[in-house]
């Protein structure tokens, strides 16, 4: 690192890091003024994720500013502690915290941490018996660290992937499943489906996939430069800064009031005659008034308008329909895009325009719904139309 003269060197690599993880820094510094405002855990953990991927990009970062090479001796190695049993713990916690509105911190939660205490006592430890030693702020490392240290890593690094992974599925797996449940809610989940949460995690795999990718290359084939793995952590910082953004502006508002309805698919045929009257007000409601046109139309709204409480409007849409309001919802839409492209009225439209006349507001969204509905795409279905 010849092209290091004296700390701070602000050159090419150091630069961008120090933008990009002070901006990281800073997202995460909001975040948690937020949280005393707003009292959302969510926006905790994704501070804490926040400076912990700073505090790898900082380590990195001081390097290619002259630190190492400046001073020597300083043991800041010791403070460069492995967060990988962490993190996978907070990528979980922070999804769970989204997708159960009611979501608080228990004391059997501490238990996901244990790991990570466990080797952050162990390092403790190593500095603490270093300390003891002569000759010990002579050398930048101590004798115990340079003897076991590298040892630990190893095993870090295997203990980290495996933790990651196994964390990883169950918050995708969160996420998966309260997508389908916001269905009962909202008639277009495109806004809120959860896209910050879909994106922060396929971010956060990408990361880490091509995190591996590093290590591998270094462990199996080629020792790689300090210049080459630079590339690594200003990606890093690129994620770094893009989350913290995404995060403290993503609109979670609404999920965050939901009360999810446990329903069932049918239930004694005198309740469901009991549910026959309102069924059919529904029904002529929707026809009428056609407030399915509204791309915003929830759960909530449509029970206020028909002065039905939520929880029996959900039931008869569920049990009553066999549909979650999300389906029942974008069938009448469905109904009138049919209905508009063989309307002359309609010809100068687009397929797509009459779609967000019906009340869609996304292309996929409206793509998908319709072949579902009708078997076939909107333009195979205008041809055979047309047959």
């Amino acid at each position: 690192m010849a092209f290091l003269q004296t700390f701070p060197n602000f050159n090419q690599y150091s630069m961008p890091l120090l933008i990009l993880v002070g901006q990281g820094y800073l997202f995460a510094l909001i975040l948690l003024f937020r949280y005393f405002t707003r009292k959302k855990t969510s926006d905790v953990i994704l501070a804490v994720f926040l400076i912990i991927t700073g505090i790898r990009c900082t380590a990195y970062m001081i390097g290619f500013m002259g630190w190492y090479d400046d001073f020597p001796n300083t043991k800041i190695n010791y403070l460069l502690i492995d967060f990988s049993l962490i993190l996978g713990p907070i990528v979980y916690f922070y999804v769970k915290s989204i997708t159960q509105p009611d979501f608080r911190f228990m004391k059997k939660d501490i238990w996901h941490a244990v790991p990570w205490l466990i080797y952050a006592l162990l390092q403790a430890f190593i500095y603490i018996y270093d300390a003891q030693q002569p000759g010990f702020y002579d050398d930048q490392d101590g004798v115990l660290y340079k003897k076991i240290n590298y040892n630990i890593g190893i095993y870090m690094v295997i203990l980290g992937v495996i933790s990651r992974s196994v964390y990883f599925y169950h918050a995708a797996k969160l996420f998966y499943v309260f997508r389908n449940k916001i269905k009962q809610f909202f008639s277009n989940t495109y806004k809120v489906e959860l896209n910050w949460l879909r994106n922060f995690l396929v971010v956060y795999l990408g990361l880490f996939i091509l995190r591996i990718g590093f290590i591998a290359t270094n462990q199996l084939f080629v020792q790689m430069s300090w210049t080459q793995n630079w590339w690594w952590y200003l990606i890093a910082s690129i994620v770094l800064v893009y989350l913290g953004m995404m995060g403290l502006f993503a609109d979670l508002g609404k999920l965050s009031e939901l009360e999810f309805i446990e329903t069932k698919d049918s239930g004694p045929t005198s309740e469901m005659e009991e549910l026959n009257p309102l069924k059919e007000i529904v029904s002529e409601y929707m026809e009428e008034e056609k407030v399915f046109l509204n791309p915003d139309l929830t759960l909530a709204e449509l029970s206020k308008e028909l002065s039905i409480p939520t929880n029996q409007l959900s039931k008869v849409i569920n049990a009553g329909f066999g549909k979650n309001f999300n389906d029942f919802v974008n069938g009448y839409r469905v109904e009138e895009v049919k209905n508009a492209l063989s309307d002359p009225s309609f010809s100068h439209f687009s397929i797509l325009g009459i779609a967000f006349e019906c009340g869609f507001n996304s292309k996929a969204t409206f793509n998908r719904v319709f072949k579902k509905v009708t078997g076939h795409s909107p333009t195979e279905y205008v041809t055979l139309e047309k047959k």
